[in-house]
């Protein structure tokens, strides 16, 4: 969205140049970063940011509003697997020609100090979606040791939000640093994220003439020449550690040093200042009004043909639950998601005739046709996981990129989320898991909760062991919410291919196992459990030494390795949904075998029930049954609570890696 004043400019003004001098050059490498094998302060690096330098300023000489921001990063490469970062996307907002960059330059800077360019057919620009686009190209020729570099200019005429700065990454960072030189008309408030930047500020003057503002009673007289009052404000971190993402997360941008700047005040001389801060009331109406977004669902016109086509899978129902769970079923089984997320729609109409729709514009579709039934519906921006959190503080739309359907029928409340004929009425996208949504009523916008649902997968394995080492039986399983819809999905793709998925995911842990047989129930029904039943059989399933035979009784579905690999982690773990698993083994043992070794029961829980774990196995006669429940309800974990399900996670790994022991009975 561009930004808006009511003022023009009568003539051109300059351009505001920064007064910090660049503290990195153009293939001036140091002679000692050249040579670096090893980065001192984290010695396990795979390559570190030696500098990454931006320079952000205004430019008004075209009598728009504008910033120009240089940047200049420069990488040293320590180890192959550092070669990933020679991989480099630059995003930028092109919507309306808004952002544009200039002046790519790259090259790499080999250990014996040859430096090779990356050319410009090598460099490709690609649309993500019809907001944003980006920059793509690979540094060609790495070695270890190598250092590359690349610089580029932003153009933007995006001033309300100047560019987000991120200080960290994944590697670490010798110095960050980005220097805002801004006249006094524009005052911004900064918000700041993880490690603290220091700052340094500073002030000089320049002449520049004034514009002339379009406010009533103005006192401004356009043209004249002032003193402006130029602020200068440099924001650094030095010897900025490494922050790798790991299982369980978000994003990492959501815990990466950074600083936002939100233009707050627009005081122009002799003129009434301009709060350009809103509310989250104002935001309400102003989408209200928005014919990319409320207009889209509040006039018949942009949704008739949608509402034409359902009607007639409505008749019969009275319920407004049934209608909307069969608005639901029809928008996902007619309408395909194009993999784009956003919440604006040009036309809702014409989406529906291309049967391809972004996420928002789906569930607009099911607002739209609620309302033009009567039933209750309001829009729910959200973020996704991977987009980042959303501040409430902060009143702004592009923190959103996402929207679900919130329905009222009575005191029933519905959330839905369009977009999958495998995925329950009940259930979100994963994705769209991200704790809370902002409910767009412009009478009473309010911040509500998303709900996380409890995924549950069952599976009874019947099975007996032969002397061999075989296992032969039936397995059933069954499966509720996201792995419910996993496997529906799995189903419709390679069902004409008999199930080939099933087993080629058996035939991962034990290569020459034979599943004779597949069957499922409820694959259509979504809201109810998928069954799966299968024959199987197993050959070496068990490592016979005679007089001994080892089983592994999970056979394989268990967890095998503990997905918190880091001793410490200074950022949260953010589970996405509550999950139950269960495994029943019912297994008979060869003739002729005794049990010599079974492992221990046990039964673990976190403070306040958060993880839970039950382990027991028992004997009778030449049977063994093996009961293994797993539970994790409490979804978030703080960097202080990190080692409690760290250590949960490993309790489990170690007890479902044991082994059953039998022996040859002595005659």
């Amino acid at each position: 969205m561009k930004f808006i004043l009511s003022l023009t400019l009568s003539i051109s003004l300059c351009t505001i140049l920064s007064a910090q001098k660049s503290p990195i050059k153009w293939g001036k490498v140091d002679k000692a970063d050249l040579n670096m094998t090893v980065y001192e302060n984290d010695p396990d690096a795979e390559a570190v940011v030696l500098m990454d330098y931006g320079a952000l300023k205004f430019d008004l000489s075209t009598g728009d509003f504008k910033y120009i921001l240089d940047r200049h990063i420069r990488i040293k490469i320590l180890k192959r697997p550092g070669f990933d970062q020679g991989d480099i996307s630059i995003p930028y907002y092109s919507y309306n020609d808004s952002e544009k960059i200039r002046g790519l330059k790259a090259q790499v800077i080999l250990p014996n100090g040859d430096e090779k360019k990356v050319k410009k057919q090598d460099i490709f620009e690609e649309d993500t979606n019809k907001y944003w686009s980006k920059i793509k190209f690979a540094f060609p020729a790495l070695e270890e040791g190598c250092i590359i570099e690349y610089k580029y200019t932003v153009e933007s005429d995006q001033i309300y939000y100047l560019t987000d700065w991120y200080f960290q990454k994944d590697i670490p960072t010798r110095h960050s640093e980005l220097c805002t030189t801004i006249p006094e008309w524009f005052e911004y408030i900064s918000f700041r994220q993880g490690l603290n930047p220091v700052e340094e500020t500073g002030e000089s003057t320049q002449l520049m003439r004034t514009p002339r503002v379009e406010q009533a009673h103005s006192l401004s007289r356009a043209g004249e020449q002032i003193n402006v009052r130029i602020e200068t404000k440099r924001y650094y971190l030095e010897n900025v550690p490494a922050l790798k993402p790991e299982k369980y997360i978000t994003t990492m941008k959501d815990y990466y040093a950074k600083l936002s700047l939100q233009l707050q005040t627009v005081r122009f001389p002799n003129s009434v200042p301009q709060d350009m801060s809103t509310t989250w009331s104002s935001l309400a109406k102003d989408l209200k009004n928005n014919e990319s977004f409320g207009l889209q669902i509040n006039k018949k016109r942009f949704s008739n043909q949608i509402v034409s086509a359902i009607e007639p899978h409505l008749e019969g129902l009275d319920n407004d639950a049934d209608k909307v769970s069969k608005i639901y079923t029809f928008l996902s089984q007619n309408v395909t998601w194009n993999e784009l997320y956003g919440f604006f729609s040009n036309s809702l109409d014409k989406a529906f005739e291309k049967k391809s729709a972004s996420s928002g514009e789906l569930n607009l579709m099911l607002i739209a046709v609620c309302r033009q039934l009567g039933i209750e519906a309001y829009p729910v921006l959200v973020s996704t996981r991977s987009h980042g959190r959303m501040l409430r503080h902060y009143p702004k739309t592009d923190q959103f990129n996402h929207v679900l359907a919130f329905v009222q029928i009575g005191d029933q409340q519905m959330l839905l989320d369009v977009g999958s004929p495998n995925r329950s009425p009940d259930l979100i996208r994963m994705e769209a898991l991200n704790y809370i949504g902002w409910l767009v009523d412009p009478e009473n916008p309010q911040w509500i909760d998303i709900p996380s649902n409890l995924d549950t997968e069952t599976t009874m394995a019947t099975m007996a062991l032969d002397e061999e080492g075989s296992l032969s039986g039936t397995i059933k399983q069954s499966f509720k919410g996201y792995c419910a819809m996993r496997e529906r999905s799995a189903f419709h793709e390679y069902k004409k291919d008999n199930h080939k998925d099933v087993k080629e995911e058996w035939s991962t842990v034990f290569p020459d196992s034979k599943v004779a047989a597949v069957q499922f129930e409820n694959e259509e029904n979504t809201t109810k459990n998928l069954i799966r039943n299968l024959d199987i059989e197993i050959p070496n399933a068990a490592q016979v030494n005679d007089p001994f035979i080892y089983i592994s009784p999970m056979l394989g579905m268990g967890l095998d390795e503990n997905p918190l690999k880091l001793e410490k982690r200074t950022f949260p773990v953010d589970i996405p949904v509550q999950h139950k698993t269960q495994f029943i083994l019912n297994l008979t043992i060869p003739q002729g075998f005794i049990v010599e070794e079974l492992p221990e029961s046990i039964s673990l829980k976190t403070e306040g029930n958060g993880a839970n774990f039950q382990y027991r196995l028992s004997q009778t006669g030449d049977k063994i049954q093996v009961i293994s429940k797993m539970t994790l309800e409490k979804l978030h974990y703080e960097p202080e609570e990190y080692s409690i399900i760290r250590n949960f996670f490993g309790v489990v790994v170690e007890k479902q890696e044991e082994q059953i022991v039998l022996k040859r009975a002595t005659p």
